[in-house]
């Protein structure tokens, strides 16, 4: 039966009844409650600091999927069509922030950093960026946001009116070892 672990009869390296020993997939077992299936390559995952929501940007052009994890059920697919979706939960609200990478057949693509609140499911604001976000957090508070652009550009926004606070280039080589929440005082 699934989910109730190895066969007793294949554990501690014992043979089946064809003398071969049991496979490793077939001595394991998952205490997962339920699993989210998503067709593309996944490149963020966030889940909100109350446990409601889950969120999945994937890399090609399928956007983001939002899950809500009670009822666990896929409530929104956002930014569909765009790809190399970065995400991030605030701490002190159902607040999310993503940035998408717009992938046109001919030219250069866009950025762009969205919020949306999970309670009402809607969007909430949206900027463009500067170039392709690698990475984002929110602040403790979720006042601040912070996100990455090409090379080391880290940018602070008020959230959610997503008005820039500052600005700067950082070295690669000190960006490359710290997490971006160390850059924004959380």
């Amino acid at each position: 039966m699934p989910g109730e672990g190895p066969d007793p009869a294949l554990r501690h390296g014992q043979r089946g009844g064809n003398g071969s020993q049991a496979a490793p997939w077939q001595q394991t077992h998952s205490d997962a409650r339920f699993t989210l299936g998503q067709k593309s390559e996944i490149e963020s995952l966030a889940v909100s600091a109350d446990g409601n929501w889950a969120a999945i940007g994937l890399v090609h052009k399928d956007g983001l999927f939002v899950w809500d994890l009670k009822t666990r059920q896929d409530v929104a697919q956002l930014a569909p069509g765009e790809g190399n979706v970065r995400v991030a939960f605030s701490p002190a609200e159902s607040l999310m922030a993503f940035s998408t990478l717009s992938e046109p057949a001919i030219g250069k693509g866009q950025a762009t950093l969205r919020f949306w609140n999970a309670a009402p499911r809607q969007m909430a604001a949206e900027f463009p960026l500067e170039g392709e976000c690698e990475g984002l957090a929110f602040s403790r508070d979720g006042r601040t946001l912070v996100t990455s652009v090409g090379g080391g550009h880290l940018t602070l926004w008020r959230v959610p009116d997503g008005s820039k606070l500052a600005r700067s280039l950082l070295r690669l080589g000190l960006f490359a070892r710290q997490p971006l929440s160390l850059y924004a005082g959380f």
